[in-house]
């Protein structure tokens, strides 16, 4: 069990977050923090975090920015690490969060929703993909009591647009004090306080006679406590830092794929490293309508190289007739072709930003004994070939490994 103190505990998101907790079978409800009084509960509630007499793993604070630096200060002097989801924080906060995360980990979001945290990923691609050619404009709607405006997703999404384009952008928030035309170099930012709608952005991408809209709506205050609970759970024993929702979907994803294919492998041995003859053996398989795959070259020694590549393993006896026609040509290529082989791939966009995928994939298949005969890498993939015979548990095993 993960013993969380919520601090803010009397507020709205405060109150969803401890029924959260107190229904759920991962995490338990050490105590409360919150300088206002509220309603008589089931769990004790003080009102400085250093009052607080139960031990706990982690501090969750939805509450007001006004109380953010004491909060900061009490979670350093307890070495408790901090899920920060209080909105409404400005330059001076983000400062303070930077001295604590040197003593204390740290994990801040704007927003809770893994959702929503997907969606900057899509604000930024449709952003790379539609180019200076659309006008942006942000919508943001929330209950009439939300006390911060353009909301803090909002001017995250902004942010997250501003890493794209290579200009600089104006926010323009709201519209009444522009008298002119809108200009080329605006995110126009809106929001709307009514009645008690959850949360919903809008990101619109307006073009000429098209426009693209993402959008993400939150039905339920529930989510946000969920994300917030995730947030703890990765970050109550981490070192001493700054994390943010990307570091965890980042490593939550390191590796989310894992396929096979049957291949054959062609090895060439003593090539000179001038890459003509690479350049003859590519055109010759070309020619022969077969496709490659996992290309490899390393230097050997008084100036030669070698060269391997995979193949479909269905095209094992048209690789032999192509390697006996260059060997007609050039008597001295030394090229074979390994058949009844297995690519195996694990693939994640985590592996981008997380290291030690590399260590654990050979860790594994060095534990079952496996002779990698080809290896390639990109920065989202490792692939690897050896004998089909031993797919099964080197499947098995990098299912197990990573939960697959």
């Amino acid at each position: 069990m993960i013993r969380v103190i919520v601090n803010g505990c009397n507020g709205k998101m405060g109150k969803v977050l401890t029924d959260t907790i107190l229904g759920s079978g991962s995490f338990e409800l050490a105590a409360g923090v919150d300088p206002i009084e509220g309603e008589e509960s089931e769990f004790p509630v003080y009102r400085s975090l250093l009052d607080v007499k139960e031990s706990a793993d982690v501090v969750i604070d939805f509450s007001v920015p006004e109380g953010f630096a004491s909060l900061l200060k009490e979670a350093e002097q307890r070495k408790l690490p901090v899920v920060v989801a209080t909105t409404g924080l400005g330059d001076e906060h983000f400062a303070l969060i930077e001295k604590s995360c040197r003593v204390i980990p740290v994990f801040q979001a704007a927003n809770m929703s893994l959702g929503v945290n997907l969606m900057k990923v899509l604000v930024r691609q449709a952003a790379s993909v539609l180019g200076s050619s659309f006008d942006i404009e942000i919508v943001e709607k929330h209950h009439r009591t939300k006390r911060d405006a353009p909301s803090g997703t909002a001017l995250a999404l902004a942010d997250t647009l501003k890493t794209v384009r290579d200009y600089p952008f104006e926010y323009v928030y709201g519209r009444k004090e522009k008298n002119k035309l809108r200009e080329d170099r605006e995110i126009g930012i809106h929001a709307v306080r009514a009645g008690n709608i959850v949360g919903e952005h809008d990101v619109i991408f307006a073009g000429k006679d098209e426009l693209v809209n993402l959008r993400h709506t939150a039905y339920s205050k529930g989510l946000f406590a969920m994300g917030a609970l995730q947030a703890a759970a990765y970050v109550y024993r981490k070192l001493p830092g700054f994390y943010h929702m990307e570091d965890m979907i980042a490593e939550s994803s390191t590796v989310t794929n894992l396929y096979t294919n049957e291949e054959a492998l062609v090895s060439f041995k003593r090539i000179p490293s001038s890459m003509g003859t690479s350049h003859n053996i590519f055109e010759a398989f070309s020619k022969g309508g077969i496709n490659i795959d996992m290309i490899s070259q390393t230097i050997t020694d008084e100036g030669f190289h070698s060269l391997s590549f995979s193949i479909d393993d269905g095209d094992s006896g048209a690789a032999e007739g192509v390697l006996k026609d260059l060997r007609a040509e050039n008597p001295k290529l030394e090229g074979t072709v390994f058949s009844d082989l297995c690519k195996v791939t694990v693939e994640g966009i985590g592996m981008e930003t997380q290291s030690g995928v590399a260590s654990a994939v050979f860790g594994i298949l060095d534990d079952l004994g496996i002779d990698v005969m080809a290896v390639t890498t990109s920065e989202t993939k490792i692939s690897v070939i050896f004998e089909r015979a031993s797919r099964d548990g080197v499947v098995r095993a990098f299912k197990e490994r990573y939960d697959l």
